[in-house]
């Protein structure tokens, strides 16, 4: 099984729909099974688009 990890990074106030975009983008097509985690810094913990 083919399993990913996801680091997100962001800019300040970037909506969860823009990062959501942003994921989807660069996966495009790639393969995989699953994702097992997303994850980004604590600095990001309350960044709204993250939450």
């Amino acid at each position: 099984m083919k399993t990913l990890t996801i680091g997100i990074g962001c800019r300040l106030h970037s909506s969860a729909e823009q990062i959501e975009a942003a994921v989807r983008a660069t996966l495009g097509s790639h393969a995989f099974d699953e994702i097992s985690a997303i994850a980004s810094v604590d600095t990001k913990a309350h960044e709204a688009g993250l939450l």
